[in-house]
């Protein structure tokens, strides 16, 4: 009876995340948030020069939205993290 006891103590202590996964993770995508942002700000660039060059002066409607959608998916950004295009712009 007292194996049981002991080995129940022993098991109800596992479980759980690893120590320090959540703040491994969370500044993780602090870090992803902020390379997204800094790749959008420079697709935007170059959008705006590549129409400067061929002689219009406002980049096509859409594009931004596009920018930022494909900037989200590509550095796995979930549904919770919006990249705006103000801050992109800057």
């Amino acid at each position: 009876m007292s194996s049981l006891s002991s080995n129940s103590s022993t098991l109800s202590k596992q479980g759980g995340r690893p120590k320090g996964t959540t703040i491994e993770s969370t500044h993780d995508l602090q870090t992803r948030t902020i390379e997204a942002n800094n790749f959008a700000a420079e697709e935007f660039e170059r959008a705006q020069l590549q129409r400067r060059q061929d002689g219009k002066k406002q980049v096509s409607k859409g594009v931004y939205n596009e920018i930022i959608n494909e900037t989200s998916a590509r550095f796995n950004l979930p549904d919770t993290i919006v990249l705006s295009k103000e801050i992109a712009q800057t």
